[in-house]
């Protein structure tokens, strides 16, 4: 791909307030190259895009009580990447710049990649794989990629090196003594340790730093878990269930019961985790308020 690509330079202006995640654009992104990894001509209408990125929003995004997958696809135009027709009559919300969803509907606005862009894109599998192995790289924790891609039935989609601080295991699982926070689990083959991770509290996508303070040990399911916010932990180290997680009996032992325990902390108290870490992912990750047992 041209080295004039902003797709592939992944210079999107995604909308922040503080620490917030926003992943909008990204998921738009994500939706439209499965798409176009199908053969999808260049435009979506707004109407059939919209409820797919809603589930989309809903399930990786940020937790909101509403959902207005019409932000992302007006606004993308912005960055270079993404044009819209039959835009020109759609009226703006009194409160911002962006058109209503239903004049997006009434006028049958379409949106898609400029045509520099979608040429480029679309010329071989293997840029198309690596702008979206880009994009989950860049927006994602690895434990959810998976998901993401079974999600969109994505095709085929390449995995970028991780830039990351390679002693960031293994100061964490020290920290730790070996041990899952959560759950115990410390199982070792040998001298190697097996399913242990280091979770990034508030993550390296989002400038989470690779400090101790920023990690915990998990195990690889409490981990996954902790990634789509199944569970957070609050400021006093205790585990809080979203109400929303349910399954059967083994989910209720590995998962549910938990709530309200204390994780296992550091043997250092100066390495515990960090609050401002922690109230970040409550705030971002954590899928809504705890549960009531």
């Amino acid at each position: 791909m041209g080295v004039n690509s902003k797709l592939m330079e992944l210079d999107l202006n995604v909308w922040k307030r503080g620490s917030q995640r926003a992943v909008h654009k990204p998921l738009l992104l994500l939706y439209a190259l499965s798409q176009y990894q199908k053969g999808h001509d260049r435009f979506f209408s707004y109407k059939e895009i919209d409820e797919p990125l809603k589930d989309l929003l809903i399930e990786f995004g940020p937790y909101r009580k509403s959902h207005h997958p019409q932000y992302p696809f007006w606004r993308l135009q912005n960055d270079g990447i993404w044009e819209l027709k039959n835009h020109e009559k759609a009226q703006p919300r009194s409160s911002n710049t962006d058109a209503k969803k239903s004049e997006l509907l009434k006028y049958n606005v379409a949106g898609g990649l400029t045509k520099k862009e979608f040429d480029n894109i679309t010329s071989s599998q293997d840029k198309m794989a690596r702008a979206i192995g880009e994009l989950l790289e860049k927006f994602f924790p690895e434990t959810i990629h998976d998901d993401i891609v079974e999600k969109l039935d994505i095709q085929e989609y390449l995995n970028k090196p991780h830039k990351r601080d390679p002693d960031f295991r293994r100061k964490v699982l020290t920290a730790y003594g070996y041990k899952c926070a959560v759950c115990g689990f410390d199982c070792r083959l040998g001298h190697a340790s097996i399913g242990l991770e280091a979770a990034h509290i508030k993550w390296h996508q989002s400038k989470g730093p690779s400090t101790v303070e920023n990690g915990i040990a998990m195990c690889a399911l409490h981990h996954k878990a902790f990634d789509r916010g199944v569970f957070t932990i609050t400021e006093n180290h205790t585990i809080e269930v979203s109400k929303y997680a349910y399954g059967s009996s083994e989910t209720q032992r590995q998962i549910i019961v938990r709530h309200n325990n204390k994780i296992s902390l550091p043997y250092d108290p100066t390495q515990t985790p960090s609050s401002i870490f922690l109230t970040w992912h409550k705030k971002n990750i954590f899928n809504n308020s705890k549960r009531d047992l």
